[in-house]
């Protein structure tokens, strides 16, 4: 299974139309969503990254990068329609050199947690 690219997860066409997403990629998408938004280049910008889940759409594993005004309270997920007031952002540029690292960093944490290591299994069998 390859993973998503910074590409997938922001394109309304990403993985494949959609037709390749897979429990991994959204798994590294809520990973990588708190990650940008803990981002102090994200912050300093008031940009905020949204996983987007709307039924129906293309790419359903979207992530969605939008301004932070403070007039609408956002989540790290959204669902359905978006309020009228957002205000969609680019990814600050100052990140444009690591975003790859990210998410390749994202998809190492998703793995762990879905599927446990050999060792995390011996450590549970000895006790």
């Amino acid at each position: 299974m390859a993973r998503g690219t910074w590409q997938d997860f922001i394109d309304k066409f990403g993985f494949n139309d959609g037709e390749s997403v897979d429990t991994l990629d959204y798994a590294a998408r809520d990973f990588l969503v708190r990650k940008l938004n803990k981002d102090s280049r994200m912050l300093r910008n008031r940009v905020r990254a949204v996983a987007y889940d709307f039924a129906g759409v293309h790419n359903g594993c979207r992530i969605l990068l939008v301004k932070d005004t403070g007039r609408v309270k956002l989540k790290n997920r959204m669902e359905g329609d978006l309020p009228a007031s957002i205000k969609f952002a680019e990814l600050p540029p100052e990140l444009g050199d690591d975003i790859d690292e990210i998410v390749y960093e994202s998809y190492d944490k998703a793995w762990d947690a879905l599927i446990p290591s050999s060792r995390s299994k011996r450590r549970r069998s000895t006790k």
